[in-house]
């Protein structure tokens, strides 16, 4: 069994866009396919919020000792992610996706507009969570049992099997959540302006590398654009073995 991720080609006229689906916790082979790929675009957009300083060729910043760091929800949410991906067994994107590129090119908010654009809407990443955990099918939860039986044994491919369904839903749960809202709707916005100013600036094929979950506002977004779909592949991003 496995879990994947699409790369979905948009074109128009004689430009290609490619939304690069991701999940921010995988198999360490899966960003190693993803970084090989990357290279065949002239330009890659990337997400993350106040990331502006990756990318272009530029080295990895050098954090310093009692700078301003990520707000505290953000912070939370790297915590999160990162607990996962230990009792997963997986690897983190961030670990293994090589934002040092030349063709790398930042498409997401300033943690600066980020922070001021959550204020405004006074929304939060809990709020948000919140807000679509109501939208959800209680039905596509997973087992309580069988977490719970994963955990114990501490079997990481046990706990994949729980969540699988789960994450699979992930783009047909955010697809509902459109309107203004910060963490999807304003991030895809400022990414397709950073995209519509590689246009102009005359580049026909470009990839955009979000979260999978960012992909159903973005289409939408782009078809209105008179995009149209025109190819789909599919990466194993978790592939788990049978028990």
């Amino acid at each position: 069994m496995a879990l994947q991720t699409a790369t979905t080609r948009y074109s128009k006229n004689d430009i290609h866009v490619d939304l690069i689906g991701a999940v921010h916790i995988a198999d360490e082979a899966y960003y190693k396919k993803l970084n090989d790929s990357f290279k065949a675009y002239p330009v890659l957009l990337f997400e993350m919020v106040g990331g502006e300083q990756l990318g272009q060729g530029r080295p990895l910043p050098v954090k310093k000792e009692g700078a301003e760091g990520a707000s505290s929800s953000l912070s939370f949410l790297n915590t999160v992610f990162d607990t996962m991906q230990k009792v997963l067994d997986l690897s983190g994107q961030k670990d293994h996706i090589d934002y040092t590129a030349k063709n790398f090119l930042h498409a997401d908010l300033t943690l600066k507009e980020f922070q001021t654009l959550q204020e405004s809407r006074k929304e939060s990443l809990l709020s948000f969570a919140i807000k679509q955990s109501l939208k959800e099918d209680p039905g596509s939860q997973p087992s309580s049992i069988g977490l719970l039986v994963a955990l114990i044994t501490r079997n990481p491919d046990k706990l994949k099997l729980q969540l699988i369904d789960t994450l699979g839903e992930g783009d047909n749960q955010m697809a509902a959540m459109t309107g203004e809202n910060v963490i999807i709707n304003d991030r895809n916005i400022k990414c397709l302006e950073v995209m519509q100013q590689q246009v102009d600036a005359g580049v026909k094929n470009i990839g955009i590398f979000y979260g999978a979950a960012h992909f159903p506002d973005m289409e939408a977004r782009l078809q209105k654009l008179g995009f149209k779909q025109t190819q789909q592949t599919w990466i194993d991003a978790w592939v788990i073995p049978q028990q």
